[in-house]
């Protein structure tokens, strides 16, 4: 899925936005691929498929990070173990082709903000890991 949205002067692009749901059914993570035209910030984010969403810090742990920089012209990538979106408390159980609804804070230079949305299809892993999974022999 590709969505572009003009932010300021620049453009924004999400890529292979996905959802993995937690054993427990309780929460998930999202992930997704973000390239801004021009330096910004994901300053929040938002979903009615929980009762909160955070951006989170790299790592193992469920750490709240303030922001995640977005570097212009440069993917950034939300992914296991690296920064990405926690749901928690979801509001129904998440079931493998789901579609969730997902609006993203963007923060352009000059402070201006703008929401972005997608949806991610719940998955057990990437489509592109799905991808080369298919293709090694």
């Amino acid at each position: 899925m590709y969505l572009w949205a003009l932010i300021a002067a620049g453009l924004l692009v999400t890529t292979l936005p996905w959802v993995k749901v937690a054993p427990d059914g309780r929460s998930a993570e999202v992930f997704v691929e973000i390239t801004s035209g021009d330096p910004a910030s994901l300053v929040g984010v938002s979903t009615p498929a929980a009762s909160s969403a955070t951006l989170l810090a790299p790592g193992k742990a469920r750490k709240p990070a303030k922001e995640i920089a977005l570097a212009g012209g440069t993917r950034t990538a939300l992914a296991p173990g690296k920064h990405r979106i926690a749901l928690d408390a979801l509001k129904r159980p998440l079931k493998l082709g789901d579609r969730v609804p997902v609006t993203l804070t963007i923060q352009s230079a000059d402070g201006a903000r703008q929401d972005v949305g997608f949806n991610a299809e719940v998955r057990k892993r990437s489509a592109l890991e799905d991808e080369l999974k298919a293709h090694k022999h």
